[in-house]
């Protein structure tokens, strides 16, 4: 983990023509078909090639130049660098220059050979950046071609394209004076590759500035060779080999002890070969099933495990690299044993006890995908559609794919030498950490500061090059220097802070931060306590406040107790007192009383009022006697707390005339057993449709006998009627308990809808509007219902909508003091839910003040799910 670039694949085309078809005018080469051989080991050598992948093609017809060349370019990626090369004959006609195939006519060149045309065509539609393209060929039909070497740099040279002829456009390329012998200047060019070449800027590589300036030396005066390109050719093609270096001998295998672990002479560390571990088939197998399709070309099926690994120069001597025990070794630990990963899931956000743990033991590939694996677990936040795609997918607190070029990065440029540490992978509540052994290459980083990741895009560095290059062949790790720019580039699209690079002690740390958008009440109700309590400090106190008012109370509750303690107490602070109080009141009673005393005296002394009282209920049941309709069933419970079991009382039969008697006298019992209860009281009147209307809260309650004249039921209680047919409707409680609950947890979204009053709404319109709308849990009608009237219609619509709330004025909807009443009701700061204390303020006020104008004639159903009588399942 030192540059943070991986690296592109290496891939070279070779065409090599000899042998030319009688007939063609064309005669016959020495050279070519040899310096393809050459050229092709010097690019794959074992200690200075850097190319994963060479093709050579030698003595082919037009057709299959043509389909090979167009291929070569169409199937690159961005990352890739190509290497074209050419030696045969090269024609020049009209200013056009072509390549010529084995069968060829030099009467028929559009048709027979390659054109810079369409080789140009086949560049620029390439995606690949680079483009290296050497020609030994063009200029003297006695060697190798007619003249056009000036013509043919001309037409291919431009932005990533570098273009190395073999001569000047006076000079003459030279076929090779033995068959079986490389041309002069492939010969050079291969001498330069292997190591002749200099290294001027002291990198460790040859680049093209290398290797021209080497041919510019090794070359006749007379065979100078031209190149064309803008700027600066460092397009490194070779390493740079050490001649003092001596390979090890094959009886020197790797152990992870220190007598073998350091790098050998003439070898990087990672191909040395070890022989404490065998390969595994089944790696291999997965490996080779997901090969890009220009790889699987040159690694095609028919190839054995051995071959394989041959070709990818992961073997040495009959035994595995240390690069091919971590790609493809049973056991790659045994062979370095901090080659492994682990993984941790960190409390909070400082280092601790790790709440999960994890070790990664496989092959590298494993590790990366068991690591991203790992990751992805933790942050998922659900599903969500994609802007190319209807189909939805999953949804990650944290920006993943540049997750997983961190953490392949970490793997494949970390110190594997390193023998006291391996990589961590550190899931923290706000961050994540990607932890590797070494040191930043390429930048000085000053120990123990934190550096932006995008300060350090620079060239890569190619440290445990076989191991990066081999792992591009399935595009796994992305390619030269697109590794950290789209790391960058997925965190600023997805919103997060980019990631952050930090050096001390011998490790690197990166850490990846998440995304900025703030989550919703919901979704931080999902996550873990920790997760959610530091999303909420991380969004400020305005949008914690709205997150919290949104959340279910356990939820809400729990975050708050892991907030620092003078955040949470701005946040109470914000809340309406009944809101406050909920949270507070569901705390453990240490932490609550430590939370109030951070409080201001008014905020407390508010919440203290709201925690004091607890309400009772008692429920009137009205119903229908089936032996004799004239006469009616009253039923009724009592219940000192809403959690507690209700009290069924002994049912009575009365006449409608009675009914205020009756239920006088219910309630009278109902006192004596609430004696010892010191909060208030609501009255229910669970009434069937034909009761609805009923003056109730006006109903008195005692006789002349007791303290005082009777009073209205509205002095004492609170008192609210309910649906008697809903209530014994269960189809209808789904919808009725969805309404309720978006009152219950989202209060500051829910809302009132007012029917015009004085209209007659089409019923089948109204209840339309009201499943258009979910936040909709109260209706205000336009007539009180009746039998027949518009607003028993609208009663009906709403109950099978699901409304819990319903209002309306007993008399005449359209008077002036209902009207104003529902200002007073419905725009209350508390919202909603405190309609039913508000409206006996109103009634009360009504008793106080007989003469002015008032609001006596207010009805509010109030119909709580969660509050059933015992004919139905009873939630408590």
């Amino acid at each position: 983990m030192h540059s943070w670039e991986a690296f592109g694949v290496y891939r070279a085309l070779l065409i090599c023509n000899s042998l030319y078809d009688s007939g063609a005018s064309l005669s016959n080469l020495r050279g070519p078909r040899a310096d393809g051989l050459e050229l092709r080991d010097a690019l794959l050598h074992a200690e200075t090639g850097v190319f994963g992948h060479v093709e050579l093609l030698a003595e082919h017809r037009f057709g299959e130049m043509a389909v090979a060349v167009n291929r070569f370019f169409a199937e690159a990626r961005e990352d890739d660098i190509l290497f074209l090369y050419f030696s045969g004959h090269g024609l020049s006609r009209s200013r056009q220059f072509y390549i010529c195939a084995r069968d060829t006519d030099i009467n028929l060149l559009p048709a027979t050979a390659l054109s810079g045309y369409q080789l140009n065509t086949c560049i620029d539609e390439s995606l690949a950046r680079c483009k290296v393209l050497i020609f030994d060929c063009c200029h003297s039909g006695a060697f190798k071609g007619t003249p056009g070497a000036e013509e043919m740099a001309e037409q291919l040279a431009g932005e990533g394209r570098f273009v190395l002829t073999a001569t000047a456009p006076t000079g003459l390329a030279k076929d090779s004076e033995t068959a079986g012998r490389p041309s002069p200047f492939t010969r050079a060019l291969v001498d330069g590759l292997r190591g002749s070449a200099g290294d001027a800027d002291g990198d460790g590589y040859i680049d093209l500035d290398d290797l021209y300036a080497f041919l510019l030396s090794a070359l006749p005066e007379e065979a100078e060779p031209q190149r064309r390109w803008e700027g600066s050719g460092r397009v490194r093609l070779a390493r740079r080999l050490d001649r003092s270096a001596t390979m090890p001998e094959p009886d020197d295998a790797v152990t992870p002890e220190p007598a073998g672990y350091g790098a050998a002479p003439g070898l990087s560390f990672l191909e040395l070969p070890t022989d404490v571990t065998s390969f595994s088939s089944r790696l291999i197998a997965d490996f080779r099933a997901n090969l890009r399709a220009d790889i699987a070309r040159s690694m095609p099926s028919q190839l054995t495990d051995i071959e394989f690994l041959q070709r990818a120069h992961l073997l040495a001597a009959g035994r595995l690299t240390l690069t091919g025990a971590l790609l493809f070794g049973e056991s790659p630990a045994a062979a370095l044993p901090t080659a492994i990963v682990q993984c941790a899931r960190i409390h909070g956000v400082t280092k601790g006890v790790p709440m999960d743990k994890h070790d990664l033991k496989g092959s590298v590939t494993e590790q990366i995908l068991g690591a991203v694996e790992f990751v992805a677990g933790l942050s998922r936040r659900g599903e969500a559609p994609t802007d190319d795609s209807p189909i939805a997918r999953p949804s990650h607190r944290y920006p993943m794919v540049a997750v997983r070029e961190v953490i392949a990065n970490a793997l494949v440029h970390r110190d594997y030498e390193h023998r006291s540490a391996c990589v961590h992978v550190r899931v923290f509540d706000d961050r994540v950490e990607v932890v590797s052994p070494g040191t930043w290459a390429g930048r000085d980083l000053p120990p123990g500061t934190t550096t932006p990741l995008e300060a350090l895009i620079s060239e890569s560095h190619r440290r445990n090059f076989r191991l990066a290059s081999t792992l591009t062949w399935m595009r796994l790790v992305e390619g030269e220097g697109s590794g950290i720019s789209r790391a960058i580039n997925e965190c600023r699209d997805h919103g997060a802070p980019a990631p952050t690079v930090c050096q001390n002690d011998g490790l690197v740390t990166v850490t990846i931060y998440p995304r900025r958008e703030f989550l919703d009440g919901p979704t931080l109700a999902l996550m873990s306590v920790e997760e959610a309590a530091a999303e909420l400090e991380r969004m400020g106190a305005n949008l914690a406040f709205a997150r919290l008012m949104v959340m279910p109370t356990g939820a809400a509750t729990e975050s708050l107790s892991r907030l620092d303690a003078a955040y949470a107490a701005e946040l109470l602070s914000r809340m309406t007192p009944a809101h406050a109080a909920r949270l507070v009141g569901a705390m453990r009673s240490e932490a609550a009383a430590g939370m109030l005393r951070r409080l201001e005296a008014s905020v407390r002394r508010a919440i203290d009022s709201e925690l004091a009282p607890v309400m009772g209920y008692v429920m009137i049941q009205v119903e229908a006697n089936a032996v004799d309709q004239n006469q009616l069933i009253v039923s009724s419970w009592r219940q000192s707390r809403p959690g507690d079991a209700p009290v069924r009382g002994e049912d009575r039969i009365t006449s409608r005339d009675g009914l205020e008697r009756t239920t006088s006298q219910i309630v009278l019992d109902a006192e004596a057993a609430l004696a010892d209860h010191l909060g208030p009281v609501t009255i229910e009147f669970i009434l069937p449709h034909y009761l609805l209307n009923e003056p109730i809260d006006e109903w008195l309650i005692g006789d002349e006998s007791s303290m005082g004249s009777p009073r209205p039921f509205t002095m004492d209680y609170g008192v609210v009627v309910r649906s008697l047919e809903r209530m014994r409707s269960p189809h209808l409680h789904r919808n009725w308990r969805k309404r309720w609950k978006m009152l219950s947890e989202r209060p500051e979204q829910a809302r009132a809808y007012v029917v015009p009053p004085g209209t007659t709404p089409d019923p089948t319109y109204l209840e339309a509007a009201l499943q258009a709308d979910e936040h909709v849990v109260a209706v205000v009608l336009s007539d009180a219902p009746s039998q027949s009237g518009a607003g028993s219609r609208e009663v009906a619509a709403a109950l099978r909508v699901g409304v819990p709330i319903l209002l309306w004025h007993r008399d005449d909807c359209t008077a002036p003091e209902f009207r104003s009443a529902l200002d007073l009701l419905l725009n209350g700061v508390e919202g909603l839910t405190r309609l039913p204390d508000r409206l006996r303020e109103l009634r009360l006020k009504a008793l106080m003040y007989p003469d002015e104008p008032s609001c006596r004639n207010l009805v509010l159903l109030w119909d709580d799910p969660q509050r059933l009588t015992v004919d139905l399942p009873f939630p408590g």
